[in-house]
């Protein structure tokens, strides 16, 4: 019965510290989460295109071409670099953003697919 309760005990401890990290408060200054991955979805898009096009003719213009999906977001340069240094710093809140970022990249090559 000792075990019992020194299990759920332990359980309980383990659940309640898992929740806290999982609720983490996300600063004013940094992109939210949806945000963030629509922005690093268009990025991977334009590296992918970029990478495709070197690949044909061996020039590349990434630096030319990777603000434009910083513009098309209404986000800048500052914004981007402080929530990606952010969601660096927080890595379960960025597994997530990546994850939705493959889910949304996925979808695109399905409907690409379909065409």
């Amino acid at each position: 019965m000792k075990n019992y309760f020194l299990i759920s005990f332990c359980l309980c401890l383990i659940s309640i510290g898992c929740g806290n990290k999982n609720k983490e408060t996300i600063p004013a200054d940094v992109l939210p989460p949806k945000k963030m991955v629509s922005v690093l979805v268009k990025i991977n898009l334009l590296e992918a295109s970029i990478n495709l096009n070197a690949s044909h003719d061996g020039k590349t213009s990434a630096d030319s071409h990777f603000f434009n999906p910083l513009k098309e977001e209404k986000v800048t340069t500052e914004q981007y670099n402080k929530s990606f240094d952010f969601y660096s710093h927080h890595p379960v809140i960025m597994d997530s953003i990546y994850a939705d970022v493959l889910n949304e990249l996925s979808k695109e090559k399905a409907e690409e697919l379909k065409r």
